[in-house]
């Protein structure tokens, strides 16, 4: 919640494909932050996910933009992170994208510059970080029940290649190479 007015952290999604459903678990564990609305390219999709989660639904990232959530999970193909990351900054929105940040280092450059210029956070996120292990193991951790920390890292073997996965992918302009 704000410390400072007892409200949660407005959260407004753009992106809801397949990483989706991880976003929507970590949202409902933390009770302190509130969706407001979520934007995606299918109408029906964008409809059902809204009415199921309480929230407004977008085609067009820039009316989610008008409501000015407070921070804007960027999940999209990676091709696209640095245009919408610099457009939310410029709405007053907290920024958290998902990895990879951007798909050249100039992107990621602008994209810091403009966090600084608007005074504004970036944080760049892996959704494996809201896993029930991960989640468990860094509140017993701050518990002070696992001791002194050294290092860590999480197992995540998935297929990348499978039938259904999203043409962008294979596109080295949206998926970085």
């Amino acid at each position: 919640m704000d410390e400072a007015n007892d409200r949660k952290v407005t959260i407004g999604l753009i992106g809801i494909g397949e990483i989706l459903g991880l976003h929507l678990e970590a949202l409902r564990a933390n009770p302190e932050y509130e969706l407001i609305s979520i934007c995606g390219l299918s109408e029906a999709q964008v409809r059902k996910t809204a009415a199921a989660h309480g929230c407004k639904g977008f085609t067009d990232y820039c009316d989610l933009l008008a409501e000015k959530p407070d921070v804007v999970l960027v999940s999209l193909p990676h091709g696209l992170h640095c245009r919408v990351t610099l457009e939310a900054f410029a709405a007053g929105c907290h920024v958290l994208v998902e990895k990879p940040m951007a798909v050249t280092v100039d992107e990621c450059r602008q994209m810091l510059d403009a966090a600084r210029e608007h005074g504004r956070h970036l944080i760049v996120t892996a959704a494996s970080g809201m896993y029930p292990g991960p989640v468990l193991t860094g509140r017993k951790f701050k518990a002070g029940e696992l001791g002194r920390f050294f290092t860590g890292s999480i197992i995540n073997e998935r297929f990348y290649f499978h039938e259904g996965r999203p043409e962008w992918y294979l596109d080295p302009a949206m998926s970085g190479g």
